[in-house]
């Protein structure tokens, strides 16, 4: 009998010990989700799209953009490419500027390209070559 309430002491021992190791874990875990709420609490006040859209509308009202070279510039900056076209290069380096900015994650960044490019080619039209930024600017105004 002895032998047998040794075993259970142990047993029982263990169980506290293993009940204790997840409560701090669940503790320390809260902790870093709790922190990464706030973090992204301040990311989710910055419109990553619309800071975009106005930039594509900013840089268009200077000179006159192609669809084809919207999407191209946006592409690049998801590839991490560099555009062949002057005004490509200078629309991608705008971009590219957005998402290094200190309020804006990369991933929000990467998401808000990804869905202006598929409306981007959503919105091109044979006939006229700069449909998808005439679309953009009549959703900004």
């Amino acid at each position: 009998m002895a032998k047998n309430d040794n075993l259970k002491q142990k047993l029982k021992a263990a169980d506290r010990r293993r009940s204790r190791r997840t409560a701090s874990q669940a503790d320390s875990s809260g902790a870093a989700i709790a922190f990464c709420d706030d973090d992204s609490a301040s990311t989710n006040s910055v419109d990553v799209t619309g800071l975009c859209v106005a930039e594509i509308l900013k840089m268009n009202g200077k000179q006159s953009f192609r669809d084809s070279e919207v999407i191209t510039a946006m592409r690049s900056c998801l590839n991490a490419g560099t555009p062949s076209s002057s005004e490509a290069q200078l629309l991608s380096q705008r971009l590219n500027a957005i998402g290094k900015r200190d309020d804006v994650s990369e991933k929000r960044f990467r998401d808000a390209l990804q869905s202006l490019v598929k409306s981007g080619l959503d919105h091109r039209n044979e006939d006229n070559d700069s449909a998808f930024v005439q679309f953009l600017a009549v959703l900004a105004s």
